[in-house]
């Protein structure tokens, strides 16, 4: 009579199922090649339209740069509020967000 050691309910060697498994879980997810586009990006550090690529904490921060400037006189009474133009890196980052950089300041 032939030992029936290794084998599963279906008469299949348990071994084939671990091999199986095992080949499964060394590569879960197949690594993809990245786009040309990412490619130059990352190559120049540049977005498409030409705007510098920058983690999203330093994106916050140049935003935070946004300033009024209070111009006072040598009189009391006037003074001046001067709002600078944004970067063009602000200004797309507001156009993206749908919000008006008069606001934020």
């Amino acid at each position: 009579m032939a030992s029936t050691a290794g084998l599963g309910a279906g008469s299949v060697p348990r071994h084939r199922f671990q091999t199986a498994r095992a080949e499964r879980r060394a590569r879960p997810v197949v690594k993809t090649e990245p786009s040309e586009a990412a490619k130059a990006k990352k190559a120049t550090k540049r977005s498409a339209d030409g705007l510098r690529v920058m983690s999203f904490a330093d994106l916050v921060a140049h935003l935070g740069t946004m300033v009024q400037h209070h111009v006072h006189a040598a009189h009391p009474k006037p003074r001046i509020t001067l709002h600078p133009g944004p970067t063009p890196l602000q200004e797309a980052a507001f156009r993206l967000l749908q919000i008006d950089r008069w606001r934020v300041q």
